[in-house]
């Protein structure tokens, strides 16, 4: 059953990365740079409002929630209107850095480097490093807690789209001081870093949809075998308890500093 849910979104996915991308890439002289990087953003909204019809429907009926005797959090219809513009903004940054990392945009040759998984599994070890410990940190302080990270945490049970609910300060931080952090130590080409940068936003959806099966990342199978890989229910202990899980990508930082919660449904 999960290897048939993980088939329909890794094509999910794959039509995202790959044949959308190159569509596209072949008509690029019909297109100008401010174009690409428009019809880029627009890309990644569609993906996250596309995910979330996913599991909010298929899933959530397949399996339903964790802790189904409370119901998911909603926010408020203003907050509600905030927070899908906050994610426009998470958008235009992932995509300000995808540029800033190969000035070539989608100009660049379409292809995906044989080697890209391997540079995608330590892509996201780093980027998990680094945000662990600027997790960790915000829940630490009572300060950046109260100002900077607690505004996430109004959702005590998230939903998909809880993933962008966040400060501007946050957004700017996690999603273009970090990547463009990253990007500089591990460089990839575009069109590996577009692939990249979707696998990432994936996994930080399902993480947030509170989804009551063990999905994990199926691109870094190794995580299972080392006991270090995320699952749907770790982030949404996470929100429960307000500590440990603070990784986002995986729980090999969370074993290793001894933050790791243990699971109650799945």
């Amino acid at each position: 059953m999960l290897f048939s849910d993980w088939s329909k979104i890794m094509t999910f996915l794959m039509i995202h990365v790959v044949v959308v991308p190159f569509i596209q890439h072949e008509m690029l002289h019909l297109t100008s740079l401010p174009a690409i990087f428009v019809y880029h953003l627009v890309a990644q909204l569609l993906f996250h409002r596309n995910i979330n019809k996913i599991l909010a429907s298929d899933f959530r009926v397949r399996y339903g929630y964790l802790k189904k005797d409370s119901p998911r959090t909603k926010l408020p219809a203003v907050e509600l209107k905030w927070t899908k513009m906050g994610g426009l903004l998470g958008a235009f940054f992932r995509i300000a850095t995808l540029f800033i990392a190969d000035g070539q945009g989608s100009r660049a040759s379409f292809g995906i480097s044989p080697t890209w998984i391997v540079h995608y599994s330590a892509y996201v070890l780093l980027l998990d490093f680094v945000f662990y410990w600027a997790h960790r940190t915000q829940h630490e302080h009572p300060f950046l807690y109260k100002y900077v990270h607690g505004k996430h945490h109004r959702a005590h049970l998230p939903n998909v789209l809880m993933t962008v609910h966040d400060t501007i300060f946050e957004k700017f931080f996690n999603t273009f001081i970090q990547m463009c952090l990253i990007n500089w130590i591990i460089p990839m080409s575009f069109w590996d870093l577009h692939t990249t940068y979707y696998a990432i936003h994936l996994i930080e959806a399902l993480g947030h949809s509170g989804i009551k099966c063990h999905l994990t990342n199926p691109l870094m199978p190794w995580l299972v075998f080392c006991k270090t890989e995320l699952s749907i229910e770790d982030h949404d202990l996470h929100h429960r308890k307000l500590r440990g899980n603070y990784g986002k990508q995986t729980l090999v930082w969370d074993v290793l500093f001894g933050t790791n919660l243990p699971r109650i449904e799945t």
